[in-house]
């Protein structure tokens, strides 16, 4: 097909011993998974540390030091998916009395797998489509099991019109209801913090929240859709000026709270990172070429 340009990968990428930490569950767990061998002064359970004068899990992070885990190299990931790439130009002929071109550009991918083993004990978890404080290594980053980018630029002239999709797939929290197993996908019915049923078939679930007065489901993030729209003025072979609007409809980040992440990845009840926070924003710039 003349103009049509396309690639697909298959990728397979393991890494033995990497530098990780434990994560939240895997510290937790092997404190209370062994709870009648644990004791305040196990050193499973010294990783705990609470407020010295009042016993408390929460608080001023100068007087409680929370979860404290050790970096190691012994550490496992493994991930494998797909990439698809698409690049398709055709000459229009004249448009408004200029000749016109169109560009397309995709640029896809699939998430079949991503494994994370922090330490050798901890569960093998897998944490494609998912959120949670255990989920998002490395760096933080959440992973959605589909994402793409498509470009459509439309030139006419010396004007370019280009409108840029984004997609991000949809997600839900991590549920680990047994850490002998990499995810539970039962019928047995649970609850969750404030005694609220789980819905569907989830072990374990957060806790609703509100926002604006309105119940906001923590579980659960839908897909994502964001469009930037581009305008580029090529005033002459030397000069252009180029107009941006991001985020062309507004669109919100989804609200998760502030205990659905780690601190660094889950700021302000969502994950910046990932989604934008910042909504409708206009940017301006020239270039000038010697």
């Amino acid at each position: 097909m003349p103009g049509l340009s396309a690639t697909i990968d298959y990728y397979h990428i393991k890494v033995n011993h990497a530098i990780t930490l434990p994560t939240p569950d895997d510290l937790i767990q092997a404190c209370f998974g062994n709870i009648t061998a644990a004791s305040a002064t196990d050193p499973a359970c010294t990783v705990i540390r609470r407020n010295t004068a009042t016993g408390a899990l929460e608080g001023n992070p100068l007087e409680v030091g929370g979860l404290f885990g050790i970096l190691t190299n012994s550490g496992k990931i493994t991930t494998d998916g797909v990439d698809v790439t698409l690049d398709y130009r055709r000459n229009l002929g004249t448009i408004l009395n200029a000749p016109a071109k169109l560009a397309i550009n995709f640029g896809g991918n699939w998430t079949h797998s991503q494994k994370f083993r922090a330490i050798p004990t901890s569960i093998n978890r897998e944490c494609v489509g998912l959120y949670s404080a255990n989920c998002g290594f490395p760096g933080g980053q959440l992973l959605p099991k589909y994402t793409f980018n498509e470009r459509t630029t439309l030139s006419l002239g010396r004007v370019d019109l280009s409108l840029l999709w984004r997609y991000i797939g949809k997600m839900r929290y991590e549920f680990a209801g047994d850490p002998n197993l990499e995810l539970f996908h039962g019928t047995v019915q649970s609850t969750n913090a404030a005694g609220v049923p789980c819905p569907g078939s989830i072990v374990f679930c957060s806790v609703p929240g509100t926002l604006n007065g309105a119940t906001v489901d923590f579980n659960h993030i839908k897909a994502h859709h964001y469009f930037d729209f581009t305008t580029r003025f090529n005033v002459n072979e030397h000069f252009d000026l180029t107009f941006t609007v991001m985020n062309l409809f507004d669109k919100d980040p989804p609200i998760v709270g502030n205990t659905a992440g780690s601190t660094s990845a889950n700021s302000g009840g969502t994950f910046p990172a990932l989604y934008d926070p910042l909504g409708r924003r206009f940017a301006a710039s020239a270039r000038i070429k010697f």
